[in-house]
């Protein structure tokens, strides 16, 4: 490490309260929860070219965050974001769930953490959202 950055973090450490806010308060638009999981069923199982994500972060929240697949109120979102023109259609064939399996060490392995990745269990999710799917259409 060069004197000038080390100096210049000493300089910095000293300058700064850190008791106090460093950003002020500003508002930030979110999605409603229920919005947002809707939206991600709604990706997992119409998205043109399938991504592993999807069913990572679906299977994930159901296991850690105690998400309710079974939910009337996420079903009926599920369902009013399938119907936008423009989606593609459900999509949870054989062949879909194939190419999700080759994806699941080549994007998943490196980005996950151990402990995460054991857990992910793509069966599970895909059985969850297939149930789900085939109600909504």
């Amino acid at each position: 490490m060069s004197d000038n950055l080390l100096i210049h973090r000493h300089w910095m450490a000293n300058q700064v309260d850190f008791r106090e806010a460093v950003v002020h308060p500003f508002p930030v638009a979110v999605m409603d929860e229920r919005e947002l999981w809707a939206e991600k069923i709604r990706a997992a199982v119409s998205r043109r070219k399938p991504a592993i994500r999807d069913f990572f972060d679906l299977d994930y929240a159901v296991q850690r965050t105690g998400l309710n697949l079974k939910s009337s109120v996420l079903a009926g979102l599920v369902e009013k974001k399938l119907a936008v023109k423009g989606n593609g259609p459900v999509d949870m064939s054989m062949e879909r769930l194939a190419n999700l399996r080759g994806q699941v060490e080549k994007e998943l392995r490196n980005v996950l953490r151990n402990e995460d990745f054991q857990r992910f269990d793509l069966d599970r999710i895909w059985a969850d959202l297939h149930h789900l799917s085939l109600k909504s259409r």
